[in-house]
């Protein structure tokens, strides 16, 4: 008899922002499987996770769905074993990371400046901002190493990280300006909030 060897279809890694930041995630491994699988057919073949590539080939020690991660902020492979139902000894294995981030927040300030004679007009509604001195306000209690704070002229550009703001601003709007902020983690880029 001949069997069809499986395809074991890449799955994505899983780099997930955590939103409790406790540095854990229960990762659902059963919806993975329609990747793995792709267009096989999933009565002919059986998806199983597991923690090493040796217990992926032997397969051993498949683990459960879903499943959470072992130790906080570190990061894991997790490798995938697809088999044919009717001949164990037609598989295909592949892997894919799994690391868990914090989910940063970013506070709402409002920064008041009196107008000055910078510029020489004192009455203008022009002012320079020194928008680092109130990174503080906007990080709260969150490490200052672990997220990168940056400032945009609107929620587009913040969302895309593009076009920041120099640190020393003058607002372009005399009197008052709405600023977007951005706080994102450092370790990945994807895990960010924003604030007016």
């Amino acid at each position: 008899e001949v069997f069809d060897t499986p395809i074991a279809n890449p799955v994505a890694n899983k780099l997930i922002c955590d939103d409790d930041n406790d540095g854990f995630w229960p990762l659902d491994l059963n919806a993975l499987s329609t990747i793995v699988l792709g267009t096989q057919n999933t009565a002919d073949f059986t998806v199983s996770y597991h923690l090493s590539q040796a217990e992926a080939d032997a397969n051993s020690n498949a683990i459960a769905s879903p499943y959470t991660n072992v130790a906080a902020y570190v990061q894991e492979e997790i490798f995938i074993r697809i088999e044919n139902n009717n001949n164990a000894s037609c598989y295909d294995t592949s892997s894919f990371l799994f690391d868990v981030f914090d989910q940063p927040t970013a506070e709402n300030v409002l920064y008041d400046l009196c107008d000055d004679a910078t510029d020489g007009d004192d009455t203008n509604g022009f002012v320079n901002f020194d928008l680092a001195s109130i990174t503080p306000q906007v990080l709260g209690t969150q490490n200052p190493l672990q997220f990168n704070v940056t400032y945009h002229l609107n929620q587009a550009d913040a969302n895309a990280n593009v076009s920041a703001l120099p640190l020393n601003y003058v607002n372009v709007t005399a009197n008052s300006q709405q600023i977007v902020v951005r706080v994102e983690n450092t370790d990945n880029t994807d895990c960010f909030e924003t604030a007016l």
